[in-house]
């Protein structure tokens, strides 16, 4: 389940909650029947409707932790593709064996994400588009960089780089999906000037 449709379906259970909560309340006040029949039967059906949206609720989570952690696993492949390809490219092993493992990972990654996400505007009649196309373009770069004796190093430097700006754009919409926050004892010296530093420059966006 989403971090969208997670807290989709949570809104949708609370305000469920607290409408039963006014119209109880509504009930208590207003029902003129006689012995107020029609509060005391509210009261006596209220626990079963608590008992289902709670329940439902609890499948939510489930489902959402669930999730979470098979796009942990997804976010581990991923990078090492990546990496995988990032290495590639810098020419040290251009061999088909590589070539072609580089590639497999590649396709790996790319099913994998068929199984998590639906296709966008998916419907019975439209396949949709794939939802992180990035990773499809860098499998194309790759198979145009080629392998052995067909391997050219100033076309990969070009595709790296391309390859670079790919992967950030899908990297900061794919991290989305996850429920971060704020580390409680960060380190960086561009928070803090007395954090310990080697380097020097701008802030990195690795």
């Amino acid at each position: 389940m989403t971090k969208k449709t997670f807290f989709r379906t949570v809104s949708t259970i609370i305000a469920v909650l607290i409408l039963l909560v006014i119209l109880g309340i509504c009930l208590s006040i207003f029902d003129s029947s006689a012995d107020k029949v029609i509060y005391t039967t509210f009261k006596d059906v209220i626990p079963l409707c608590i008992a289902i949206l709670a329940s439902f609720l609890t499948y939510s989570f489930q489902k959402r932790l669930s999730f979470l952690q098979y796009m942990r696993g997804l976010w581990t492949q991923t990078v090492d593709a990546i990496q995988t390809v990032i290495q590639y490219t810098h020419g040290i092993d251009t061999t088909q064996k590589n070539y072609g493992n580089t590639l497999y990972k590649l396709s790996v990654v790319i099913d994998e994400v068929r199984g998590a996400f639906k296709n966008i505007n998916e419907s019975k009649c439209d396949g949709g588009l794939y939802p992180f196309e990035p990773i499809k373009e860098i499998f194309t770069l790759v198979t145009e960089i080629n392998y052995g004796e067909n391997f050219n190093s100033e076309l990969s430097k070009e595709k790296r780089s391309q390859i670079f700006l790919l992967w950030q754009s899908m990297r900061k919409e794919f991290l989305k999906e996850f429920d971060r926050d704020c580390p409680t004892f960060g380190h960086s010296h561009w928070v803090d000037d007395e954090k310990l530093t080697i380097t020097k420059g701008r802030p990195s966006t690795i």
